[in-house]
């Protein structure tokens, strides 16, 4: 009996003595931090515990002033300032110091917890760390907006490979990749150096841009399949000008397997505001100045190379009158989008076109694959088609007296054919275009009859 009444009291006297320890050691943690914050209390990385409300508001300062008005984003070495008013961020630094001041001032007040009280909520802060909030606010489409103004200003486009032909051979010139930003990964970025609280400079996120040309690519068109060479004057400085610009543009344009090639396409606008100038064109029969005159001997250059390579010629347009660049019926014309220069690479191979300018040559060469040996001649035969003489009178002219107006000039039909041989026998001979160029009038004025009876 007296053994099982000692253990209850020893029991009892084992729990009353662990409150008291509980209670003495809550007592002991919160007394040095009577009137200053509690501990267990973190902005951040920094402990405000112990701090009085002076100390405490002065770190919170510090921490607002850490946070600056923005950072630096890096690009591959380049830095991009992002103001926080740019993206709409705001900190809550006056919530924190109002938070700071309540848990010194909450110690102080007339009404304040009890002793016993505010010592067990002290070691509870001390076991379980109470972060205050500083996460800032943000607006994700204004950053997504930032981001692409940057992104627009720090992008280094791909460089295809290109080709020069110097001396009957081909230079290819390797490819260059670019780099773009990476939008929505470094979006994701910034958000987590915001919602943490980073400090420093963000890496942006790049992503590689691969050039749709590649020297590989270029490199699979290795034949020589199709070659023409026209002159020009290159005292006619404007046209001269032209025809260097449009080669330039089109050289080096790779035509896949099975694609359809547009002229108009490859060189896009030619405008004065591209660098194109005022030449003489055709227009109805009639030469003129207009912007870009000359573009057209190369895509008369162009054309015959074509008909050399044997690719099928989806669209062609001939000039109003002939040239005299290159045999009757094979000339081609372009204009705006509404006249067009198209063929197809109907081989499994990719064709290459270069174009290059050399004094008073022009040439375009194209490249692909050979599939077999075959002699290609593009033959033209005429027909003349007399003027008609349109007769005008004039009574400011004698009787009888005749004067030309304007001279006429014979039109012509010519049927442009492909002949193809091998080992010296014609294999095809294929009917490429049936042209007519329409005769120019001979126009005469005569004077009025005389008077009958004189």
């Amino acid at each position: 009996m007296h053994s099982q009444t000692n253990k209850l009291l020893a029991g009892r006297f084992f729990v009353v003595q662990s409150a008291i320890t509980i209670v003495m050691a809550s007592l002991m943690a919160y007394l040095p931090y009577h009137g200053r914050v509690p501990p267990g209390i973190f902005l951040g990385g920094t402990n405000l515990s112990g701090l009085t409300k002076e100390e405490a508001l002065h770190e919170v300062d510090l921490w607002a002033r850490q946070r600056g008005e923005g950072f630096l984003l890096d690009i591959n070495g380049r830095g991009y300032w992002i103001s926080y008013k740019a993206i709409g961020v705001t900190y809550p630094f006056r919530s924190v110091s109002a938070d700071v001041a309540a848990m010194v001032e909450n110690e102080n007040a007339p009404a304040r917890p009890s002793v016993v009280a505010s010592a067990f909520r002290t070691l509870r802060s001390a076991v379980h760390p109470i972060r205050l909030n500083q996460v800032p606010e943000y607006d994700p489409a204004r950053i997504d907006t930032v981001l692409k103004t940057i992104a627009a200003a720090a992008a280094r486009p791909a460089m295809n490979a290109t080709v020069n032909w110097r001396d009957n051979r081909l230079e290819i010139v390797p490819e260059q990749a670019g780099r773009e930003l990476d939008i929505a990964a470094t979006l994701r970025q910034i958000e987590t150096y915001l919602q943490t609280n980073g400090t420093g400079t963000i890496q942006a996120r790049v992503k590689a841009v691969e050039p749709e040309i590649t020297a590989a690519k270029l490199r699979q068109a290795r034949d020589l399949v199709g070659i023409y060479v026209t002159r020009f004057n290159p005292n006619q400085i404007n046209r001269t000008h032209n025809i260097r610009l449009a080669s330039k543009a089109l050289s080096g344009a790779l035509v896949p397997p099975g694609m359809t090639f547009s002229l108009n396409e490859r060189l896009g606008p030619r405008g004065k505001e591209i660098g194109y100038r005022e030449a003489p064109v055709f227009n109805n029969q009639k030469v003129v100045k207009d912007v870009g005159g000359g573009i057209c001997q190369v895509a008369t250059t162009l054309y015959n190379a074509v008909l050399q390579a044997g690719f099928p010629v989806d669209e062609r347009a001939p000039h109003s009158k002939p040239v005299t660049y290159v045999p009757l019926g094979q000339d081609a014309t372009i204009a705006g989008n509404l006249i067009d220069l198209k063929f197809h690479n109907q081989t499994p191979y990719p064709v290459l076109i270069v174009a290059s300018v050399d004094n008073d040559r022009l040439t375009v060469a194209l490249f692909g694959r050979q599939t077999g040996r075959q002699d290609v001649k593009i033959v033209t035969e005429n027909e003349e088609v007399a003027p008609r003489v349109v007769v005008r009178t004039d009574p400011q002219l004698a009787p009888g007296e005749t004067k030309v107006l304007s001279k006429g000039a014979p039109g012509y039909y010519a049927n442009v054919y492909r002949v193809v041989s091998q080992d010296g026998k014609v294999t095809a001979k294929e009917l490429v275009s049936r042209d007519f160029y329409r005769p120019r009038n001979t126009v005469l004025a005569v004077g009025p009859k005389p008077p009958a009876g004189k």
